[in-house]
Formats: C-alpha cells, sequence, structure tokens
C-alpha cells in the first residue's frame, strides 16, 4: 500500500475508495501545508481505553493557528471527530452526536478521548514529539503487513 500523494489523492479523491489513518490524514496533511497552515505530523497510539504497551500505529496532525494547537484526525472512523479538536486538556468538545476531550497524565502524555456508553473512553494516546514521514512509513507498514496487526485480521468499513 504505497503513500505517494499522488497515488493518495487518485484513490481516495478521484476514484473515492476510501482508506486508513496514514492515507487520509496525509492527504490532510499535506493540503493544510499547502494552504499555509501550520502543522506537525503526530504518531499515536490505540489504546481503546486500555494501559497497553502497544507501538505508535496511527497518524494525527497537530495544527496551530492563533496562538492554539488543535488536533486534527480524519482517519479514525467513525469515532474521527469533524472538526479540529482543540488541544486544552479537560475541555469538553461536542460535535453533533459526539463529544470528545482531551487528557494529559503525569507523564506529559495525551489521550484523545469520546463519550462511550456514558463515559469518557480513551481512543490513543499520543505526544508531542517530533515525527516525520518516514516514521509514518514504518508504522504504516506494521500496521497493513505485520501478522497480529488490527488492519491485517479485520475488515474494517466506516462512513462518517
Amino acid at each position: 500500500m504505497p503513500l505517494e500523494s499522488e497515488y493518495l489523492f487518485n484513490k481516495i479523491v478521484v476514484q473515492g475508495r476510501g482508506g486508513y489513518c496514514f492515507e487520509h490524514n496525509k492527504l490532510v496533511f499535506e493540503v493544510l501545508a499547502e494552504i499555509g497552515f501550520d502543522v506537525t505530523i503526530l504518531l499515536a497510539r490505540v489504546v481503546y481505553n486500555r494501559d497497553a504497551d502497544v507501538p505508535r500505529t496511527h497518524r494525527i496532525t497537530l495544527l496551530s493557528f492563533e496562538g492554539e494547537k488543535y488536533i486534527v484526525d480524519a482517519g479514525f472512523g467513525h469515532y474521527s471527530a469533524r472538526f479540529p479538536i482543540k488541544l486544552e486538556p479537560g475541555l469538553v468538545q461536542e460535535q453533533g452526536d459526539n463529544c470528545y476531550r482531551v487528557i494529559k497524565d503525569e507523564r506529559g502524555e495525551y489521550g484523545f478521548q469520546i463519550i462511550k456508553d456514558g463515559e469518557f473512553f480513551t481512543l490513543y494516546s499520543f505526544d508531542l514529539a517530533r515525527y516525520n514521514e518516514s516514521d509514518c512509513q514504518m508504522s504504516h507498514f506494521f500496521s497493513h503487513k505485520y501478522p497480529e496487526a488490527g488492519f491485517v485480521n479485520n475488515l474494517v468499513v466506516c462512513q462518517k
């Protein structure tokens, strides 16, 4: 599964075939950067409300705008926020039928949460370390090639 921009644009935009986080969030990142926004690549650990030692297999974007920071994530399926989420720990942010917040733990790591079954549920954790496209390539390779990876063993279909 290539991550070249032209391939992704053709696959997702022209053919309307969809993709997953490394594809969707790369295109969103590139569009935001192209039109002049200050964006940074972040990698996250998909924890699904567990204290789990898992690899960073989710790509998100940190957007800096007018002195504030936001998480932009177009690639977490039906749990994705439709709009940027302000990176302000504890701030509850409603978007249509969903309610989100970001928390920060004692180690300085963040958790991206959604209300699920009436309680906040941590989808993924992340930090603000510097990541680049080669880090994404490694995580992307793991996500679609490692025999125990979620996308290798499960068909995931979603339309937001």
